[in-house]
């Protein structure tokens, strides 16, 4: 899960970096109990040209005739379109398109089509796997083009990996709301606005955006939410030829698996739902649990430093207190970068800190880039910063940035408005001195969203559904340890994996003890021994 200018994202790659979250702050959060059924993605169904469909959430899509002309799909796989294998040795990539409704209430109403891509088994098939690598707003095409290699071989031979880019993300029909250079200015906001002029100007950068959101995207914008996806992912199933799902979900696609799991229990085949997100938590809770998972992540980070040669201190409190003092600087006088146009400010600054918290390999990167910025030159903590945005020569590489807030606005109301997040500050800034006004005022935007959320809190228990093994690990730093224990205890059948560890999501991240449970788990079906600790 991923935390953004403005709200909490998934994770981007758990293969790779495994970064995913917006950048001004953030939080993410459903039936049995997924969605109370409302507009757009659980609205009212209306009457078909050909069939009347039955309300969504008390019946059943695949055997709806309204429904059929979507579950009786035949994928065609074909070479994929340019770009999406560049730069990756790919064996035998195809892909395929497949057809979905844009509101899922109205199966007669207009359609999208979204992009898949298969890396095929190489010995006995046992079916295909899903997979998506979090965000809101990663591609799961992406992902398994370039890090098919990393899983392990047992699971390449028995699976078919397939990716999908979700509903309005990269090569699925995707949302767009600013230029390249409006994002630049809209991820610069100012994080922490303490004073009645800042906050005015924070206001209306997070309004423009958001209105500009609404006025380019139509009615898609409306039917983005975590709920359509898990319903285009059973669509994916049918035209997989599975009967059941084989699921594979990190960080924000864990919410993908919890939400499918609770929507089709007895459809659920073996899945497996790494750094997890509680649909229990409201957007306050979401916040104050990453504003302590990002700050022991900085703990650690800090006692890394003091273990080695360190440059920013003999002592964690001289860190942290200097890391502060930078901070503060900043905000009113942004350091050099060697880009004229885009100085180091505080919000890049704390942006450039966070990216490292989501993986222990950046740390060494960062007590340079920190004691680079000290001296005066915040050219590194830029180049984080753009990092974790995917940002490349002045150009943002994919819609995620948008993406976050247009699902995360649906999936998690709550503590929007200028005086919630006023209100909830204190707790938070105790919680995380370095990260706690950055990741409440994350919120803000969604005061401001042109189209209603459509989901609320709540916890998934998912009763029928086989085994499901959710894995946590100790430090993860955007979708807290104990996140991942409450999940696997409201789901019916939830088995838990712990790691003793950093970084954000463990599987296949050189871990042999996890990546031997969830083989065993994905091949055999033999799902780890209570209280497994890796």
């Amino acid at each position: 899960m991923r935390v953004g200018k403005s709200r909490v994202l998934g994770v981007l790659s758990a293969m790779s970096l495994l970064a995913a979250c917006n950048l001004h702050g953030g939080s993410s959060s459903g039936a049995p109990p997924v969605p109370t059924p409302q507009a757009s993605d659980n609205a009212t169904p209306t009457t078909s040209a050909s069939a009347t469909p039955t309300p969504l959430g008390t019946a059943d899509p695949s055997v709806d005739p309204a429904y059929s002309k979507y579950y009786d799909q035949q994928l065609e796989w074909r070479n994929c379109p340019s770009g999406v294998s560049a730069g990756a040795r790919v064996r035998d990539l195809s892909c395929a398109k497949l057809t979905v409704p844009v509101d899922w209430s109205d199966p007669g109403g207009a359609t999208m089509q979204l992009l898949l891509d298969k890396v095929p088994a190489t010995g006995k098939r046992l079916g295909s796997v899903m997979t998506n690598p979090g965000g809101p707003g990663g591609s799961g095409v992406d992902f398994v083009a370039n890090d098919w290699a990393a899983f392990p071989k047992k699971i390449t031979a028995n699976y078919d990996l397939v990716g999908f880019d979700p509903r309005g993300v990269g090569r699925s029909q995707p949302i767009h709301c600013l230029t390249d250079s409006q994002l630049d200015t809209f991820l610069a906001t100012d994080p922490d606005p303490t004073t009645p002029e800042r906050l005015a100007e924070v206001v209306q950068e997070d309004k423009y955006f958001a209105d500009q959101c609404g006025s380019n995207n139509g009615p898609l914008l409306a039917n983005l939410g975590t709920p359509s996806v898990a319903r285009d992912l059973d669509v994916m199933r049918a035209a997989t030829g599975d009967r059941v799902l084989h699921y594979m979900g990190y960080s924000y696609g864990t919410y993908i698996g919890e939400v499918y799991a609770g929507l089709y229990p007895t459809r659920v085949g073996r899945m497996v739902l790494d750094g997890v997100i509680d649909p229990a938590l409201t957007a306050a809770d979401m916040s104050i649990g990453q504003a302590e998972g990002f700050q022991l992540a900085y703990s650690a980070f800090v006692a890394n430093c003091l273990a080695g040669k360190c440059l920013l201190g003999s002592t964690a409190a001289q860190i942290d207190a200097r890391v502060a003092k930078m901070l503060a600087a900043v905000q009113t006088n942004p350091l050099p970068t060697g880009q004229a146009a885009r100085p180091l400010n505080a919000a890049l600054a704390t942006t450039g800190i966070l990216f490292a918290m989501y993986s222990k390999n950046q740390w060494a990167g960062l007590r340079l880039a920190l004691a680079a910025a000290e001296a005066g030159n915040g050219g590194g903590l830029l180049v984080m910063a753009d990092q974790y945005a995917e940002r490349e020569n002045g150009h943002y590489d994919n819609n995620q940035n948008e993406v976050i807030y247009a699902v995360n606005c649906l999936d998690h109301p709550g503590a929007d408005t200028p005086a919630e997040i006023q209100a909830l500050i204190p707790k938070l800034t105790q919680q995380s001195p370095v990260f706690g006004p950055f990741i409440a005022w994350g919120n803000l935007p969604c005061n401001y969203w042109p189209v209603q959320p459509t989901s609320q809190a709540g916890p998934i228990a998912a009763p029928g559904a086989p085994p499901i093994l959710v894995i946590g690990t100790t430090r993860d730093p955007a979708t807290p340890y104990q996140w991942a224990k409450s999940v696997a205890s409201e789901l019916e059948s939830g088995v838990f994996l712990s790691r003793d560890g950093d970084g954000h999501t463990t599987f296949a991240a050189n871990n042999s003890c996890v990546d031997e449970a969830v083989t065993n788990y994905m091949v055999d079906g033999t799902s780890p021994a209570k209280d497994t600790r890796c």
